[in-house]
């Protein structure tokens, strides 16, 4: 994708997605010195196109369906989010659109999908899992082309080392960031702070919920990169399984450097390694292969590629899955 010349990085197709950086840095500084004008609404005079088309009647549209655009009823300002497809029964993987109508890193693309401002570009590194519940409180709007929900999800499985990117794909992103005062790092973390809302209240909903012990990991994971700062080391996701009926809690980790994956099982009540589930085996949803048997409390695998679609699940020593409540360790 890119070679090294001199002391600087020659990416592929260098000026073209140079040229797209510029641009983004230039709309983001204006948009900067916009809101410290008193009296100024970013959402006033808001570029649309013949593409949006408003649902009628409902407040909220609650019949959901992947490809749908949607707008956000609970984030700070005006966002629209793409459901790329359906992650568990109640989940879909959500892909935020950016402010802006150019790209700002190698992790966003242009669409071919034109809804003007606020819908042209899609945060591939922004990609979350919402519930349903979540997403019945917003409104449709349009829905994306079978392309651009492939180019998606192909951006974000390479965003998580799943797989290089097409070139025809890669000409619609800018240049990734490489310097600690880029100014593409605040946006993003504006971005975030934007979502944190909407994450907030998600993620306590999906606490409440009764759920086998399944952890659609990838969805998880991504989540947790997403948050992370551009060239920051990626933080490695750790869930939390509290096993009902009993006073048992399972601390699963997994570690993107090593592609480790570990389960430890611990007794609560006495703050201590529990041998309860030792003969409990560890399975891997997506591939249909057993991971591992509980052992003295453990189960360590080794060489585990973690990916989109990447989901295990705990089951007793009969094959009868386990009941209980996932938590996300922040």
């Amino acid at each position: 994708m890119f070679k090294q010349k001199g002391d600087f990085i020659m990416e592929k197709y260098f000026e073209k997605r140079k040229e797209l950086v510029a641009k983004f840095i230039k709309s983001y500084l204006i948009q900067k010195e916009l809101e410290k004008t008193p009296g100024f609404d970013e959402n006033e005079d808001m570029g649309t196109s013949e593409d949006v088309k408003l649902a009628a009647c409902n407040p909220f549209d609650t019949e959901l369906e992947a490809g749908q655009i949607r707008l956000l009823s609970n984030a700070k300002r005006i966002t629209y989010v793409a459901l790329l497809r359906r992650w568990e029964d109640n989940s879909f993987v959500v892909m935020p659109f950016s402010p802006y109508d150019v790209p700002a890193t190698d992790e966003e693309f242009t669409t071919e999908y034109d809804g003007g401002l606020f819908q042209r570009v899609l945060q591939v590194w922004n990609t979350r899992t919402l519930q349903d519940e979540t997403l019945r409180k917003t409104w449709l709007i349009s829905s994306l082309s079978e392309r651009d929900i492939e180019d998606a999800w192909h951006l974000w499985e390479a965003s998580l080392g799943g797989k290089d990117v097409e070139d025809r794909l890669l000409e619609k992103t800018a240049l990734p960031i490489y310097r600690s005062n880029d100014p593409r790092l605040e946006y993003k973390s504006q971005e975030l702070e934007n979502l944190a809302k909407v994450d907030e209240e998600d993620l306590a909903l999906l606490e409440e919920q009764d759920h086998r012990l399944r952890i659609a990991l990838g969805g998880f994971a991504a989540r947790q990169a997403g948050a992370m700062a551009a060239g920051a080391a990626r933080e490695n996701p750790q869930f939390t399984l509290c096993v009902e009926g009993r006073e048992l809690e399972c601390i699963v980790e997994y570690s993107w450097h090593d592609k480790v994956l570990i389960l430890d099982v611990y007794d609560t009540s006495k703050g201590e390694k529990s041998y309860e589930f030792d003969g409990f085996q560890l399975y891997d949803c997506t591939n249909g292969k057993v991971l591992g048997t509980v052992q003295k409390g453990k189960i360590l695998v080794k060489n585990y590629d973690l990916t989109p679609h990447s989901e295990i699940e705990l089951l007793d020593k009969d094959g009868n899955e386990i009941c209980g409540e996932i938590s996300w360790k922040r």
